[in-house]
């Protein structure tokens, strides 16, 4: 349905002729303009990582008798 309803893109591509491959410039997007997103992505990061490491922990039961 959605491809369906969904009208192309008319027009042209509009290029700034930035070089978006380059590791300073992406550095620059990434840690200028897009600071507050780039770091909530690291904290949800960090913290799916500590909840893997916790899930993924065997606990060890010994019943003393």
């Amino acid at each position: 349905m959605v491809f369906i309803n969904s009208k192309p893109i008319v027009g042209e591509y509009i290029s700034t002729g930035e070089d978006y491959q380059s590791i300073k410039v992406l550095g620059k997007v990434l840690l200028n303009e897009y600071m507050v997103p780039f770091e909530f992505a690291s904290i949800l990061l960090l913290v799916a990582m500590i909840g893997t490491v916790l899930l993924s922990k065997k606990e060890k039961n010994r019943e003393i008798t």
